[in-house]
């Protein structure tokens, strides 16, 4: 299997980042020799999509690195921030790139917020807007990261940081889920034959 990480902030240094290092360093542990890496939003900026891009080659330069190693991976993980209740603009930018690379894929959701009781919003944004026509699988478990400027220094959680601590626990057990869903829809893409190619854009 392999899985690819977006990491949707394009600030530098960002939480968003350390938390995409920490989930790729995690499947790396869980499952040695599969394939994981990152595509950074803030390292490898996109301009705005426009409906110029089949005849743009400046637009087909930047994303066709990328959407090959979108059509390879066999599971992705968005991870964005949370800004003024919304997900990152970047990364639903990213969204509108997207083609078929990540058909009937599965997609895990990772909301990043330095509060404490906030993230949900990103979670249930994307959910609603951005899988349709790319036929996204968004699997039903997603991930909050509360307080996430306390979390992922160093290799392990402190005793008394438990928002680390949960964090920490919650990607170990979300990314088995996440294998699970990677091995059952490689069988269903493999199976379903034309059936995928009906109704382009959705039904």
């Amino acid at each position: 299997m392999s899985y690819i990480i977006i990491s949707s902030s394009p600030r530098a240094e960002s939480q968003t980042r350390r938390t995409a290092d920490y989930i790729l360093s995690q499947i790396s542990k869980m499952y040695p020799g599969e394939s994981v890496s990152i595509v950074d939003l803030h390292e490898t900026p996109l301009p705005m999509f426009d409906a110029s891009m089949d005849s743009n080659t400046v637009l087909q330069d930047l994303w066709n690195p990328i959407s090959e190693r979108l059509a390879e991976c066999t599971a992705a993980i968005f991870v964005t921030p949370e800004w003024n209740g919304m997900a990152s603009p970047a990364l639903k930018n990213f969204c509108m790139f997207v083609d078929s690379e990540l058909a009937h894929k599965p997609v895990l959701l990772v909301s990043v917020t330095a509060g404490m009781t906030n993230g949900a919003y990103p979670i249930a944004e994307m959910r609603m807007s951005s899988f349709k026509n790319a036929d996204i699988c968004y699997i039903p478990n997603h991930i909050i990261i509360r307080s996430a400027g306390h979390c992922f220094h160093g290799d392990i959680a402190l005793d008394d940081n438990k928002a680390d601590k949960t964090a920490r626990d919650r990607i170990e057990k979300t990314l088995k889920i996440l294998s699970a869903y990677s091995e059952a829809l490689m069988i269903m893409r493999k199976n379903s034959g034309d059936v995928l190619d009906v109704f382009a854009f959705g039904m």
